[in-house]
């Protein structure tokens, strides 16, 4: 594991389209998921077995946002 800084060359999305492959499922939880990231990992999330998102407001309940392909 590591500490990706999200800046440059060092970003999320460039890991995920090295690591993911259309067998995989993924977790994604995080306060904040702009609709760019969204667009930025939308194909990439559209080919995997299965994926969910937590989206959550700090110091309150998780919402949960499930997509089952």
């Amino acid at each position: 594991m590591r500490l990706i800084k999200n800046t440059g060359n060092d970003r999320v999305v460039d890991e995920l389209r090295t690591c993911l492959v259309p067998q995989s499922s993924i977790d994604i939880a995080s306060p904040m998921f702009s609709l760019f990231a969204f667009a930025e990992v939308r194909t990439l999330l559209e080919k995997l077995m299965e994926q969910r998102h937590f989206v959550y407001r700090p110091a309150s309940k998780a919402v949960k946002l499930y997509t089952e392909l």
